[in-house]
């Protein structure tokens, strides 16, 4: 019951703010903010009629975009942008509001200026809340074009008869929502089978190990909330360990299994030598990681 009326919260903002600020049809959003509507904002005149004023004063081209939006109990925050209101650069905006009795009747606010990848320290932008051409670029350098120029570099120090392991996810072919560009790592599955083909002669073996959620202190960093909606995916009812990913790493490398060629296999101290065995390929963008490469000794 809370969570269908949290979810009826939200709704209730989006529809109000869409019918106040973009469609600035003021009869009609009446009906949503009370008329002892409290407002908390540094920005605006007190009461409902404040907020009309406001809306009335700025120009046509007023446009709102809503981003994330989240709620508990009475209270429901909304990260947005508002854009074509006469000022210089847009104002991105996380709103709070508290509901009562299916009205808008309290507010706060905090504003900042929308600043660009190129302006901002983080090197991110402030909004979506999605992928940008900068972390797009970044993300496909690491996992795809990165991969693939290390193990180029690296195959001049690598014994005949010796196997290539890269490190791909789970993501690449279950179809997880938000994981859409993650999923590039799918290109280097076709990475091992072609370079199967392309080595055959010295022999050197490439597979690709494809963890899903493993049980890591960076994983745990999660709010319990998300960790239980990680696990309620997983078949067998939790995370996998990382003893599982590192033991088919161990099967990859051993020269005894040389029929394991151009396989993804889904699972949940290193010295650099010059007559290496293995080499284990390892670029994860999502988690800000750099691409190491890790030469195996032979046994």
């Amino acid at each position: 019951m809370a969570r269908e009326l949290e979810e009826k919260n939200k709704a209730l903002v989006l529809r109000a703010f869409d019918t106040l600020f973009n469609r600035r049809d003021y009869a009609a959003a009446e009906r949503f903010w009370s008329p002892q509507y409290i407002q908390h904002s540094a920005h605006i005149a007190p009461g409902r009629e404040g907020l009309f004023d406001l809306i009335r004063s700025l120009p046509p081209t007023l446009k709102y975009e809503a981003g994330t939006i989240v709620s508990d109990g009475a209270f429901v925050m909304v990260h947005g942008r508002f854009s074509g209101f006469g000022a210089p650069v847009n104002w991105i905006a996380a709103d709070i509001l508290r509901i009562e009795n299916g009205l808008l009747v309290e507010h706060w606010d905090v504003i900042q200026d929308e600043a660009t990848e190129e302006q901002s320290k983080s090197g991110a932008p402030m909004f979506p809340l999605g992928p940008s051409p900068k972390s797009i670029d970044k993300l496909f350098n690491i996992n795809v074009r990165g991969t693939l120029f290390t193990v180029q570099m690296a195959l001049p120090f690598l014994r005949d008869g010796g196997s290539i392991i890269l490190n791909g996810s789970v993501a690449s072919v279950k179809g997880t929502a938000s994981f859409g560009v993650y999923a590039a790592k799918a290109a280097i599955r076709s990475f091992v089978r072609t370079w199967t083909t392309d080595l055959k002669d010295r022999p050197i073996r490439s597979n690709v190990i494809s963890p899903g959620p493993i049980n890591t202190p960076l994983e745990n960093r999660q709010s319990t909330d998300v960790i239980a909606r990680i696990v309620s995916t997983i078949a067998m009812g939790g995370m996998g360990e990382p003893e599982e990913c590192s033991g088919h790493v161990h099967l990859h490398i051993n020269k005894r299994v040389i029929g394991i060629r151009a396989s993804r296999c889904r699972t949940g101290g290193t010295n650099t030598r010059s007559n290496a065995t293995a080499l284990l390929v390892y670029g994860d963008a999502q988690r800000g990681n750099t691409l190491p490469v890790i030469f195996c000794r032979g046994w």
